[in-house]
């Protein structure tokens, strides 16, 4: 109606932004959801926001009517403090997720074939809670398996991929672990399989 390109521009922006932030959330293959650091990293994406509200505002009214009206002080203070407030909320859910001493850390690479036995490794969960896990699998022709058993013998985690990449929360208990890695290959050559596993 006000014949401005810039409005249906400033639409399609933020259409294909919601789009891709939700095709990231739904990855396929992820069987966690986003971590905690990684929805703070979205809120701190988020700060341009009041600037795109504002603009938007603008670009509906005619250019006789921006003149008229100009932006008062106050909500421009507002728009500003709002993006503060977002850097600042996101950045409060960031910092203490990375401040966390890791609780598990390995990575490893090499050949596997159809006769590569298993991979056990242990940790210890001191307390109850929810950690963050970080994992990285990446294969030639060949399944891993990732599965981590508690000390009563329950599976709390399982997942396997050819290549996969997994960044969220898991609630473990306090206790002994034992994180099992097998390979599904069904060739005698040897095929380079890497394993990178954080969590802390």
């Amino acid at each position: 109606e006000t014949r401005n390109i810039l409005l249906p521009m400033l639409f399609h922006f933020v259409n294909n932004a919601v789009a891709s932030l939700t095709a990231l959330l739904s990855e396929p293959g992820a069987a966690v959801q986003p971590s905690l650091s990684l929805v703070g990293v979205y809120i701190v994406l988020a700060f341009p926001v009041p600037f795109l509200l504002l603009a938007g505002s603008r670009l509906i009214k005619s250019r006789a009517e921006c003149r008229s009206n100009p932006v008062s002080k106050r909500t421009i203070f507002i728009a500003i403090a709002a993006a503060l407030i977002l850097i600042a909320a996101g950045a409060c859910i960031i910092i203490p997720s990375f401040a966390r001493e890791p609780l598990f850390e390995t990575s490893f690479s090499g050949g596997v074939n159809q006769d590569t036995p298993a991979h056990e490794l242990t940790f210890t969960v001191p307390e109850d809670g929810s950690y963050a896990l970080d994992l990285h699998i990446q294969g030639d022709r060949v399944i891993t398996s990732m599965v981590i058993v508690n000390s009563s013998g329950e599976e709390v985690f399982d997942v396997s991929a050819e290549s996969l990449t997994l960044n969220g929360p898991i609630e473990l208990e306090a206790g002994d672990y034992v994180i099992r890695l097998t390979h599904d290959s069904d060739s005698a050559e040897f095929r380079t399989v890497s394993v990178d596993i954080l969590i802390r």
